[in-house]
């Protein structure tokens, strides 16, 4: 149940709940709309790679939205109005994605950022956009085996809810959101929550996951970009960066303004890092370019390609940085 409380401070108000088919809210245009835009809606932070797609046969079955979250797997985002047969059809679509690589996965996701963001990237851009996402040390050549799940809907029946908890017991990560939509004042509002897993067996089970995926995945493709420029000398520990290259759109870079400044460190044996001028925290460039594009500018996180927009100040952005190294113009 979800309260308004009154300007007096001495009552609780209820909030009528409403059902989403009573007010003609749609599976693809109202709801995954909300999510494709803002993925947070789900309780986690998620990279969207492609929305609507059919991969694996003629069937036309499409997936709703395919994603990847800050470990670097696919997790598939399957909606549903009402609560029928919401696992199957999610395990269905999981079991095609699972021999899914990364050279498959590319395509769709530059399709979707020119679709949707109006980007028009080149296939090492969208792969640079991707490591970038991830909280990883290093990036990895693949994803890992399994795929997750996260199904949304208004409820779920008993047969889904235990279905959900048996997978999670054998580590498929299934995740049930439930979404509930309140009228007031002639105002929609919609509440996100987490029924399965709970909190606490969530974060134990990610756990036993990654610890998995660190004894497969093997194979390493190197270290972050700014690491790389470290490491040869182009970037110095101590060097303040710039977030002036490649910004979105209404961002102009203010030389005077420490919002968009921040000092290169890196403590032993970790990843590069900045502090950022404006509150001396630590942050990777992933989590401080999201946190100023959404804090200062009002932008939604959508796994901005940060290398391209921070750079050495009025020379050039760290992948051109990169780039001329490689070619040999940069001493």
């Amino acid at each position: 149940m979800l309260y308004k409380v009154s300007e007096d401070e001495q009552d609780a108000i209820p909030i009528s709940e409403i059902t989403f088919e009573k007010c003609g809210i749609k599976e693809i245009k109202n709801i995954q709309e909300w999510i494709r835009k803002d993925p947070r809606i789900l309780g986690e932070e998620l990279l969207v790679l492609s929305v609507n797609r059919c991969p694996w046969d003629k069937s036309r079955r499409e997936y709703d939205i395919l994603s990847m979250d800050k470990s670097g797997q696919l997790v598939l985002i399957e909606i549903k109005r009402d609560n029928k047969d919401c696992v199957a059809q999610g395990l269905d679509y999981a079991s095609k994605l699972v021999s899914m690589t990364r050279a498959n996965v590319l395509p769709y996701f530059i399709e979707y950022r020119e679709k949707y963001c109006g980007e028009k990237l080149s296939l090492e851009e969208a792969k640079i956009i991707i490591d970038e996402f991830t909280d990883s040390d290093e990036v990895y050549n693949e994803f890992p085996k399994e795929v997750r799940i996260i199904l949304v809907a208004a409820g779920f029946s008993n047969d889904d809810t235990q279905l959900a908890l048996y997978l999670n017991s054998l580590r498929q990560l299934v995740k049930c959101v439930k979404l509930t939509l309140y009228t007031k004042d002639n105002e929609l509002l919609f509440n996100s929550n987490t029924i399965i897993p709970v909190k606490e067996t969530e974060q134990y089970l990610v756990g036993i996951k990654e610890k998995e995926d660190q004894r497969i995945l093997k194979t390493k493709k190197g270290k972050a970009i700014l690491d790389r420029l470290i490491n040869d000398g182009i970037v110095k520990i101590g060097e303040i960066l710039s977030f002036q290259y490649n910004l979105p759109k209404g961002v102009e870079y203010n030389k005077d303004n420490p919002i968009f400044h921040a000092e290169v460190i890196r403590n032993e044996n970790k990843p590069a890092r900045v502090r950022w001028e404006v509150d001396k925290e630590e942050y990777s460039l992933c989590k401080l370019t999201d946190k100023i594009c959404e804090e200062k500018f009002n932008l939604l996180p959508r796994g901005w390609y940060s290398t391209k927009m921070w750079g050495i100040k009025n020379t050039s952005c760290l992948v051109e940085l990169l780039k001329q190294q490689e070619d040999g113009s940069v001493n």
